[in-house]
């Protein structure tokens, strides 16, 4: 890069040295040697070149564009350099400069700069619009912008328009060479190079070889590296000579010199030697003497004069390309002196210098840097932003003028301002400044520019400083953009432009150039007039231009365009200075399109003399303008000035010739009106039509038609004007009348229709007699089914039928009338009208119900007989009956109408309503509206505040205009205000004429349409004129579709003679007598306005104007094709518009005849298809839909090609919701319930079960008679106006009472679901069950959000092009309404139904979403799944459970189904990469490559490490909150774990065997979760219920809070992860062994209690405290079992939950016996405690104490448990966990609380007891001894049980208030296992009457003392149990009594 830079530098450097030696006079003469070398240096390299490149050609290559910017004023001498240089110029073997070319020339204007591009390059479109173009834009580029663009960009290469030119070398002449020395300065900034760039420029000048030939003229000679100034240095600045080159002797003395005293040559200074000289060849110096008084003189030989030249070059490196080594690698070039090689004997270049570094990376757009050793002046910096100090070295922007940094000299630095001191005199300069001075025109005054030059004239100029002065100041131009070419500049007297000024712009002046148009060119501005400011006259020449255009290639309005553009120049157009164009006339035309071949007209002003007419081929009239072919000579048109008259040649002449023409058209290709259309396109035609010059089509006659259409298979008909001849007819079947004009069948000899002037009236063969047969023919249309219109287009289609209709031979239709018409929809139910011209007899209205005045013409229901109204002529007046006087009853109506409401012409609206109402108007037999007159009308638009008007044919009377503001003339018919006492316009008959104010005299003209008429009277005066009324205008307009053409303006046009002829026949039919006053025709197609004056004493009512109009425009439409289009819209039988409604939309071109037609149907521009309907101009809309909203339009095609056009915007509306209250009760048989039904917009009604209509919207409902208990009645709220419903459903019942009542669900019995309505813009129900307990529970919210339901619906009907709209739509609703929606189950189902219809739709359609579909698809689907949605996914993956079987799951998964459509969302999303990131869902599609991996969202990790080498896609879909929809349930069932990871969703296009996925852990606690699990989700599992499974799916590693996973295929993957703590076979060994324990524990105590119980019944306390440990023991004992018979169940790999809600049951049922019985036996202390005396209780009854709260207590706490829970399958935990539900239910509580609670009263109890016994004395008996000890023991027992299961069941609290803390799962496990052996301990072995019970032998009534064999006799349990007391002594657990009795007594009190 560095080093092609240099080379292109080092050519730009050349470049350089050209244009300064052109723009010096003296360097002129030796250009053309110097390039003339160059091109020979060139030629001979470009040689060797090509012969390299036969033998090896370089592929490899690279190309670089420099650009230069050279500041230069002779153009054309530049380009003519560059076009004689012959390319490529070879630098060196591996460089070489291909081509230069000017791109680009920016020159100065008045606004700043205009840069062009050369040719063959072009600005770049977004330049041109930037900056503003200056000529056309053409293929997204111009060739000229308005300013310099930013960048340094410059005009690029326009390929398009590229064209290749070879340059031909000019011949070689032997012309001498001069050497012109260059002298290349190079300012390179040391700290951007190497300190080795001297030493670098060296070696590279070594390096190249001289010459080097840069053209055949020019080359490089030598190229010496002479100076070298560096900064580094103590000084400053030091230069140093290269070696053989030195400075003049007196340079070092007037310098400060470092060189060395032993060097003889001044080689070495301190800072920049004076004038920058530099060094030069020794030889040209002498050696420097040892300084002497003498100065020694040397003699040397002059050399020739060498010239310096110092240049210039700026260099524009393009940002983006600029590397940051970039500007150092330049510098070390400099620096090596790459540029010193001369270039000719007579030019080198000296010194190249980096100077000025601009950057445009700083905060001022641009930071300039001067290299070390430059700076700018002082000023400079005064005059920018600086970023220097003392020496002004670098400031921010581009320095002024493009001045450049200059060597630092010993006064660079910038002094403080020095003290104030009076300078010595210096030199004065005069310097001419030329300020230009912008005024903005709109503050400009009139004598602005006056006041200006007497300030400047009277101004006494003061000075500026002490060394600056303005001598003078003198205005020399103004230019003012006040004229039309822009701007016109003109010289103040005294000045003037130099004469190529004036030729180069448009010239306003004269002999000298003052004056120019335009701004002038590089900013010159008038100078002093000299001798020689006269100005050269012009001489006009006239030139010929002919342009030959290929038709095929240019559009048919080339000419127009032509004309047009020729019209916008602006002349004169400079060409160069002495030449331009002063006019450019189009004046000849001549187009092929014609039949002579050419045709040539003169354009207008222009004609050829008349000979040339004479002897061509003439198309014109009397000017010679037009000819066939080519005029003579080529001669083109002159002015018309020049030409005359032509005198037309006579014309030879004619013979007129017939010829017949017979087209056959098959019936089947062509319209039904092709002869219709046959006719008109004849009319249009304008004859004669020439075919060359001797013949021509004169007329043509359309004669003859035979169409197939006809029931005799041919039926010939002649035109209008011809006919047969009479024999034609006579010998063929005819179907006319007289004239022979109708045949069936071809007539004879294939004759055709003659002129009726040729032909006789025939004289008819007489016909056989006809008779008459009158037919009737009745009609039933059922009204559902019809329009109600029907009857209106029954007679409208019988009038345009045509009669007789031949049906045979002998047989037809003569008439056929349309005589009555019976309509159902009248109050009486029926009501015949008779047609117009048709009655009953008048009896048959006696006879009936009239509804008729005089003649018997309507009747109520149908007539006697079934009798047809008969025509009146039949029928006489009916003599009415006398009916009562009536009585004429004025009535004022005043209607206030809100403007802002309606429309403006709400009141032209409301007279022609009045207008179309028939009076009189019955509203009662006595009493009717006789008429009704719009009289006064007040309209506040007015500038007055209100202005009222009366009515035609109304005014107030004069007075009230004389007291008020009047607006009016003569009468009093207009008021500003309201009238005095608020009084309406009267009748005019009422009012007179109003005297007018006395007006100026004023001269009086006839009037048109005035006849007067002399009336005799005995007087002699002089008969006074009657005048006709005044006429009254009416406008008309309509537009033809059909070219304008100004000749129908003409009277005599058939345009305007068809036109007039209808307006006035059609005006003069339905207006009477009128007159066409105005008829014109204006462009626009053709536009016809007519005005009719219409004579009339009465204004004409608008509806006759319309139809006046109507008949008009049918007339017209007929012969010519005439556009309308109606100002009404179409109508719709059906307004407003619901989805779902089934609609006619019906085009109504009421007034106009139109015959044959075809029909058009559109919808938003796009055709419908035809549909076969009963009304020709309506088309059925079926189910109308959302999809179906546009406008719509119907086009109908008529006449002459003629046009009606109909319009309307459809909208449909979502159908409004029913509200009905209740929908589900109960109602007892002896009450009632009110009913009510309602809707917005429309209306509704009740319908009873039977079917029957109520008429009501409320109605209170009584049960039947006789009602049954359990019978259903059905009630349906109906839309009057749609087919809409909704049911109430009423259950009968027999019951007093209701179990349940509530607002929401109404009156229920158990069991019954109750229904509820919705909220506000929900749709569907809520249900609820009835309980036992006389509540609702199972609460079911079904309420979808309106606006999702709408989606819904609108989901089912999708097609390929309202898919987009539709997920646009749904995106827009789910983001408006999203908290509703998540909140919702309901609506989230809807959501997912949604999805399903969407996947659905697009995969039977085979349709692919875009990407914003498929965008909207994600975010609507991804806002589902945020966290605050948790709970209501948590809701419904609850209830897909909770239906099951005995060994099922049967329930759908809305969770599965969800996660199933993103399954199938790969398939249609196209087969491009895609790539979607939304705030929930990342979708990714890309290639499958082998290897495949990636990274998702930072949080997954996708490995696939062999995809198989196919091309395939794969699409992977992350989900960020999925965790919040799919539950944690899998194979196992567990309800523990939870998802902790992403889900990520791989759909590859291939086969997957081996995946690797990572998934940094969502919520990650170390201490709570733990045991992740591999998984993918299997729709699959639990029947289609699905969970997560881990097959094929293996764990690789967890760590760091990450997992990874390794699978074998591909589906929607996560990982699984344990909130609570995880299983450890700790807790297992313990919970299992202490279980044991117990059990065996448990029953050993009961074994004793079996042992010892006969022996304990003979005291109630202990039998009765042993009954409560039997129990207690045994409670416990059952209790285990099914615990261990519950976990068996839960860990089963087949659930079975009827089984595991008996385990819970009987574990919660056996656990809280255990309770209650310890209860019992605390209750048994306390009374035993409490009660002193004996009595009181009896053993049965506390038996029966103890067993009902030991047993019946549990009983009734565990059935109303299960009974509240069950049913909503929330009994038992989730998943089939065998123990109270807590999470759903709270179950639990009904262990736990009654569990607590009995620990608590224990304790209460103990406290009172043990207060009791410490209290009482000691003493008593012996039973009261037995008795204490008793008591004492079940204290004993329950201080400790009680305490111990207290903190059992306490620990079993906080497992589930921490279940993940393993130290309370140990604690309780630990403590639950010894339940029952604390039972075995505290309960039976530490009481010492049981050991005393097992160890006492048998005993008999003889002896007193023990028995020696009582060991013996003794049990063997008992001896082990003796044996393993130690030291019992004589504590032995019994006492022997003195006596017997007492024995027996008390032995076993235990």
């Amino acid at each position: 890069m560095r080093m092609a830079l240099l080379k292109a530098l080092r050519f730009g450097v050349l470049m350089l040295v050209i244009c300064f030696t052109l723009d010096q006079p003296g360097f002129r003469q030796s250009v053309s040697v110097f390039f003339q070398d160059l091109r020979d240096a060139t030629s001979s390299i470009l040689h060797a070149r090509e012969k390299r490149g036969a033998s090896s050609a370089l592929s490899n290559f690279t190309e670089h564009d420099l650009q230069f910017v050279i500041t230069f004023s002779d153009l054309e001498s530049l380009q003519r350099i560059l076009g004689n240089i012959s390319f490529p110029i070879a630098i060196n073997n591996t460089v070489e400069i291909n081509s230069i070319e000017t791109t680009t020339v920016c020159s100065p204007n008045i606004t700043g700069y205009q840069c062009i591009c050369e040719e063959n390059f072009a600005w770049s479109y977004n330049n041109c619009i930037t900056y503003g173009v200056c000529d056309a834009i053409i293929g997204d580029t111009c060739g000229c912008i308005n300013d310099l663009p930013a960048g340094d960009q410059f005009c690029q290469s326009n390929s398009s328009q590229t064209v290749t030119t070879t340059a031909t070398p000019s011949s070689t002449q032997a012309i001498d060479l001069v050497d012109i020395d260059v002298d290349i300065v190079l300012f390179i900034p040391t700290s951007r190079v190497s300190s080795s760039i001297f030493s670098y420029i060296r070696s590279y000048l070594q390096s190249i070889t001289f010459p080097i030939p840069i053209s055949q003229s020019l080359g490089v000679k030598e190229l010496h590296f002479t100076t070298a100034c560096d900064p580094n240095s103590a000084n400053g600045l030091q230069c140093l000579c290269e070696i053989g080159f030195a400075w003049p002797c007196d340079t070092c003395n007037s310098s400060n010199s470092c060189n060395d005293p032993s060097n003889p040559f001044c080689t070495c200074l301190n800072g920049l030697p004076s004038n920058n000289d530099y060094c030069q060849l020794i030889t040209n110096s002498s050696v420097c003497p040892t300084p002497s008084p003498t100065p020694v003189t040397t003699v040397s030989t002059t050399p020739p004069p060498i010239y310096e030249i110092d240049l210039v070059l700026e260099v524009h490196i393009p940002f983006s390309s600029y590397q940051s080594d970039t500007l150092n690698g330049f510098r070390e070039s400099l620096n090596n002196k790459t540029f010193l090689t001369p270039f000719s004997k007579s030019l080198n270049i000296t010194e190249l210098f980096l100077t000025t570094v601009c950057d445009p990376n700083s905060t001022y757009g641009y930071q300039c840097v001067c290299e070390s050793g430059f700076a700018w002046p002082c000023d400079m910096c005064s005059s920018n932003s600086s970023c220097s100090s003392q020496i002004c070295t670098c400031i921010y922007g581009l320095p002024s003028s493009n001045e450049f940094c200059e060597p630092i000299t010993g006064n660079a630095t910038c002094p403080t301002p020095p003290p104030v001191t009076t300078p010595p005199p210096l030199p004065t300069y005069e310097i001419d400044l030329v300020l230009d001075v912008h005024i903005p025109v709109n503050s400009l005054q009139e004598n602005t520019l006056d006041t200006f030059r007497r300030n400047l004239l009277n101004k006494t100029i003061p000075g500026v400083q002490q060394a600056f002065t303005v001598l003078q100041i003198t205005l020399t131009t103004v230019c003012d953009p006040n004229s039309t070419y822009g701007y016109q500049c003109v010289c103040e007297s005294g000045f003037a432009w130099p004469c190529d000024m004036c030729s180069s712009n448009s010239s306003c002046s004269s002999q000298i150039c003052t004056c120019i148009y335009g701004l002038p060119s590089n900013n010159e501005f008038c100078e002093p007039i000299t001798d020689n400011s006269i100005c050269p006259t012009s001489v006009d020449i006239d030139v010929d231009f002919a342009v030959f255009i290929p038709t095929s290639i240019v559009s048919s309005s080339i000419f127009s365009y032509i004309r047009s553009y020729l019209q916008s120049l602006t002349f004169p157009i400079p060409i160069f200075q002495s030449v331009e164009l002063k006019e450019l006339h189009f004046t000849t035309a001549c187009d092929p399109n014609s039949a002579n071949g050419l045709q040539c007209q003169c354009e207008s002003g222009f004609a050829w003399p008349c000979d040339t007419c004479n002897s061509s081929n003439s198309c014109n009239d009397q000017t010679c303008t037009c000819l066939y072919g080519l005029p003579p000579n080529n001669e083109f048109c002159q002015p018309v000035s020049n030409a005359t008259i032509c005198k037309p040649t006579p014309a030879p002449p004619t013979v007129d010739i017939d010829v017949d023409i017979v087209v056959f058209i098959p019936t089947s290709r062509v319209s039904s009106n092709i002869i219709s259309y046959f006719r008109s396109y004849l009319h249009s035609i304008t004859f004669p039509i020439p075919i060359s010059q001797s013949l021509g089509v004169k007329e043509l006659h359309f004669t003859t038609a035979c169409d197939p259409n006809s029931a005799n298979g041919l039926q010939c008909q002649c035109e209008s004007g011809f006919a047969w001849p009479c024999d034609t007819c006579n010998s063929s079947n005819s179907c006319n009348d007289q004239t022979c004009t109708c045949l069936y069948g071809l007539p004879p000899n294939n004759e055709f229709c003659q002129p009726v002037s040729n032909a006789t009236i025939c004289k008819p063969t007489p016909a056989p007699p006809t008779v008459d047969i009158d037919v009737d023919i009745v009609v039933f249309i059922p009204t559902s089914r019809v329009s109600s219109n029907i009857i209106s287009y029954f007679r409208s289609y019988l009038h345009s039928i045509t009669f007789p209709i031949p049906i045979s031979q002998s047989l037809g239709v003569k008439e056929l009338h349309f005589t009555t018409a019976c309509d159902p929809n009248s109050a009486n139910g029926l009501q015949c009208q008779c047609e117009s011209g048709f009655a009953w007899p008048c009896d048959t209205c006696n006879s009936s119900n009239s509804c008729n005045d005089q003649t018997c013409t309507c009747l109520y229901g149908l007539p006697p007989n079934n009798e047809f109204c008969q025509p009146v002529s039949n029928a006489t007046i009916c003599k009415p009956t006398p009916a009562p006087p009536t009585v004429d009853i004025d009535v004022d109506i005043v209607v206030f109408i809100p403007t802002s409401r309606v429309s403006s012409n709400i009141i032209s609206y409301f007279r022609s309503y009045l207008h179309s109402i028939t009076f009189p108007i019955p509203i009662s037999q006595s009493l009717g509206v006789k008429e009704l007159h719009f009289t006064t009308a007040c309209d506040p638009n007015s500038a007055n505040g209100l202005q009222c008007q009366c009515e035609s044919g109304f005014a107030w009377p004069c007075d009230t205009c004389n007291s008020s503001n009047s607006c009016n003339n003569q009468t009093c018919t207009c008021l500003y205000g309201l009238p005095p006492n608020n009084e309406f316009c009267q009748p005019v008959s009422n009012a007179t004429i109003c005297k007018p104010t006395p007006a100026p005299p004023t001269a009086t003209t006839s009037l048109p349409f005035i006849t007067s008429t002399p009336v005799a009277t005995s007087s002699p005066t002089t008969a006074t004129p009657v005048a006709t009324p005044s006429p009254k205008n009416v406008l008309g307009t309509f537009t033809m579709d059909m070219p304008f053409s100004e000749s129908f303006n003409e009277k005599n046009n058939v345009v305007y003679q068809t036109v007039y002829n209808a307006t006035l026949n059609k005006c003069t039919i339905v207006l009477a007598k009128c007159a066409v006053k105005n008829l014109n025709f204006k462009a626009g197609s053709t536009i016809a306005n007519y005005e009719l004056n219409v004579f009339s004493s009465e204004t004409p009512t608008e509806i006759k104007v319309q139809i006046t109009k109507n008949e008009i425009l049918s007339e017209v439409a007929s012969k010519y094709p005439v556009s309308i289009v109606s100002s009404s819209p179409l109508s719709v039988d059906k307004d407003p518009l619901y989805a779902g409604d089934t609609i006619n939309v019906t085009c109504d071109p009421s007034g106009l005849t139109i015959g044959n037609y075809e029909i058009l149907w559109t919808r938003e521009g796009g055709e419908l298809p035809k549909q076969s309907t009963f009304d020709k101009y309506s088309i059925l809309i079926r189910e109308f839909s959302k999809y179906d909203d546009g406008m719509y339009g119907c086009k109908i095609t008529f006449g002459a090609g003629s046009t009606f056009t109909q319009t309307r915007q459809l909208t449909s509306r979502a159908l409004p919701l029913i509200t009905v209250s209740p929908i589900k009760d109960r109602v007892r048989c002896s009450g009632t319930r009110l009913l009510t039904c309602q809707v917005d917009e429309l209306k509704v009604t009740l319908f009873d079960p039977n079917g029957r209509d109520l008429g009501v919207t409320s109605y209170t409902f009584t049960p039947p008679t006789p009602c049954a208990d359990g019978d259903v009645r059905t009630y349906k709220c109906k839309l009057t106006e749609r087919d809409s419903a909704k049911e109430i459903t009423l259950v009968l019942t027999t019951s007093v009472n209701f179990d349940c009542t509530s607002d929401i669900y109404g009156n229920a019995m158990i069991g019954d679901t109750g229904i509820g309505k919705c909220d506000t813009n929900y749709v569907g129900e809520k249900t609820a069950v009835c309980m036992a307990g006389g509540n609702y529970g199972d609460e079911q919210n079904n309420c979808v959000l309106q606006v999702i339901v709408d989606l819904l619906d609108r989901s089912k009907n999708l097609n390929t092009l309202t898919i987009p709209v539709f997920l646009e739509d749904l995106k827009n609703a789910t983001v408006r309404n999203n908290d509703l929606i998540i909140k919702s189950p309901a609506t989230i189902i809807a959501m997912i139904k949604i999805f399903e219809n969407v996947a659905n739709t697009t995969s039977s359609l085979n349709v692919n979403l875009g990407k914003n579909s498929t965008r909207n698809f994600l975010e609507s689907a991804g806002l589902l799944t945020i966290d605050n949605a948790r709970g209501s996914w948590t809701f419904l993956n609850y209830n897909d459970t909770k239906n099951t079987t005995e060994d099922k799951l049967s329930r759908s998964s809305s969770s599965s189904a969800f996660l199933n459509v993103f399954e199938n969302l790969p398939s249609f999303i196209g087969n491009d990469s895609l790539d979607i990131n939304t705030d929930f869902i990342l979708l990714n599609k890309t290639r499958l490559t082998d290897p495949f991996n990636s990274v998702y969202n930072s949080s997954v990790d996708i490995e696939i490490p062999q995809a198989g080498g196919e091309e395939k896609f794969i699409t992977i879909i992350i989900f960020a909150s999925m965790y919040n929809v799919l539950p944690g349930r899998d194979q196992l069932n567990t309800s523990t774990n939870r998802v902790h990871g992403r889900v990520a969703l791989v759909r590859p296009e291939v086969e997957i065997s081996n995946i690797s996925l990572t998934f940094d852990v969502i919520n990650y606690t170390n201490d709570t979760i733990g045991n992740p699990k591999c998984v993918f989700w299997d729709f699959s599992l639990y029947d289609g219920l699905g969970g997560w499974s881990d097959n094929g799916c293996s764990l690789v590693y967890f760590e760091n809070e990450t997992v990874s996973c390794n699978c074998n295929h591909t589906t929607s993957f996560s990982i699984l992860m344990s909130p609570d703590s995880p299983r450890s076979l700790i807790l297992d060994y313990i919970t299992y062994i202490g279980v044991g324990i117990s059990m065996a524990c448990l029953v050993i105590c009961l074994i004793i209690e079996a042992i010892i119980w006969r022996k304990i019944n003979k005291n109630a306390t202990s039998y009765l405290r042993h009954v409560s440990i039997v129990n207690i023991a045994l409670s416990l004992l059952i209790a285990n079992i099914w615990f261990i018979i519950g976990a068996a169940i839960s860990d089963a790999d087949q659930k079975n939950p009827p089984a595991c809600t008996a385990a819970t049951f009987f574990i919660h049922f056996f656990y809280l016996a255990l309770f209650f019985w310890m209860l019992a036996s605390a209750l048994l202390l306390l009374y035993r405690t409490l009660s002193v005396f004996d009595g009181g209780l009896s053993k049965l009854t506390m038996l029966i104490i103890g067993f009902s709260l030991g047993y019946g207590a549990p009983l009734i706490i565990v059935t109303i448990t299960i009974a509240a829970t069950a049913p909503s399958n929330e009994y038992i935990r989730e998943n089939v966990i065998c123990w109270l539900n807590w999470y759903e239910s709270k179950a639990l509580l009904a262990f736990v609380v009654p569990a607590l609670l009995i620990v608590v009263i224990n304790f209460v109890i103990l406290i009172v007891v043990l207060y009791k016994i410490l209290r009482r004395r000691v003493g008593g008996n012996a039973a009261q001894t037995g008795e204490k000890h008793v008591l004492y023991v079940i204290a004993r027992s329950l201080a400790v049980l009680t305490p111990f299961f207290g903190l059992t069941w306490g620990l079993g609290v906080g497992v589930m208030v921490s279940p993940q803390n393993f130290g309370i799962n140990v604690a309780f496990a630990f403590f639950n296992s010894l339940q029952g052996f604390f039972i075995l301990v505290f309960g039976t072995l530490l009481d010492k009457k049981v050991w005393s019970a097992m160890n006492i032998p048998s005993l008999t009534s003889q002896g007193r003392t023990q028995s020696t064999s009582a060991g013996t006799s003794s049990s063997g349990l008992s001896n082990l149990f003796r044996k393993i007391r130690i030291n019992r002594g004589s504590r032995s657990g019994y006492h022997m009594s003195s006596t017997g009795q007492s024995a027996s007594n008390d032995s076993f009190n235990t």
